[in-house]
């Protein structure tokens, strides 16, 4: 049974969701356990209706091995034991040691400098427990064994999840990374997304809790919202709610810190949308 539902949510996650030409135009999401993750390189829906993502999403998200090499440009993945080689441009991957066709292709993004992969070879492969809603354009993947990587664990820890009520309360509708202005030291970057009560009842003032992490490579800083007293509106079922958060990425890392390496980049940001008891 097991097998057959598998099967199932692989064919859906292949399924054409609408003509190609309005898919590019679509925003798709992706939900990694109860945490929607984001990444610069947006993920989409390509040509041949497959979900496509940038490998720092299987490294540093999934948390699979991932060795690239930019001159030959091929991946290989590594995940509980199984091993996957990508190679950009080519419909062919090599699963443990034996090469398989794919559907589709991988595809090197030259202004990205990285390369995106199919999300069903790896759901397939290393079967992860994947959904896919159609509807929502949003693909959820739950598997015990992803979102195990350094940044998830310290995200978790300083967290005081002791509050959390409901962790899958919003879905998150419309998700939106700018450059608002910038200067020699730094540049000033918005995020704005919104997001749906889906709890089937309405949420009180003060129980919103919609949660996010932003992170920067080179110097290991990460920005989240620490006021825990910020106004929290009465949200009713089915109604929307949109944040804005800004934020800055320093050219030059900021040399102060421990974990400085040199010149900032926004690697990932991951919002938990749920609710929260109402602190006495």
């Amino acid at each position: 049974m097991r097998f057959y539902r598998f099967l199932l949510v692989c064919f859906l996650v292949l399924i054409t969701i609408s003509q190609a030409e309005a898919q590019d135009q679509e925003q798709v999401f992706l939900k990694l356990n109860q945490y929607y993750v984001f990444t610069p390189e947006s993920y989409y829906i390509n040509s041949d209706n497959r979900f496509m993502v940038p490998l720092k999403v299987i490294d540093e998200l999934i948390g699979a091995g991932v060795v690239f090499n930019k001159k030959t440009k091929t991946a290989v993945i590594t995940f509980s034991g199984q091993e996957i080689k990508f190679t950009a441009g080519s419909n062919t991957v090599t699963i443990n040691d034996r090469p398989v066709s794919m559907h589709t292709k991988a595809f090197f993004d030259k202004k990205a400098e990285t390369m995106f992969i199919p999300i069903y070879i790896l759901i397939d492969n290393f079967h992860i427990n994947a959904d896919w809603h159609p509807q929502w354009r949003q693909l959820d993947l739950k598997d015990k064994r992803i979102m195990k990587t350094k940044s998830v664990k310290l995200l978790e820890g300083g967290d005081l999840t002791g509050w959390v009520r409901e962790v899958n309360a919003f879905r998150i509708t419309h998700f939106d990374l700018r450059k608002l202005s910038e200067d020699e030291d730094s540049t000033n970057m918005q995020i704005e997304f919104t997001a749906e009560n889906i709890t089937g009842h309405d949420i009180h003032e003060g129980e919103e809790d919609i949660h996010y992490w932003i992170f920067r490579e080179g110097s290991g800083r990460f920005t989240t919202n620490t006021n825990h007293h910020r106004p929290r509106q009465y949200v009713k079922a089915g109604d929307t709610i949109k944040r804005v958060i800004h934020f800055d990425i320093h050219k030059d890392g900021d040399p102060r810190l421990s974990t400085y390496k040199g010149k900032e980049f926004l690697k990932h940001v991951i919002i938990w949308s749920r609710t929260r008891a109402v602190p006495q």
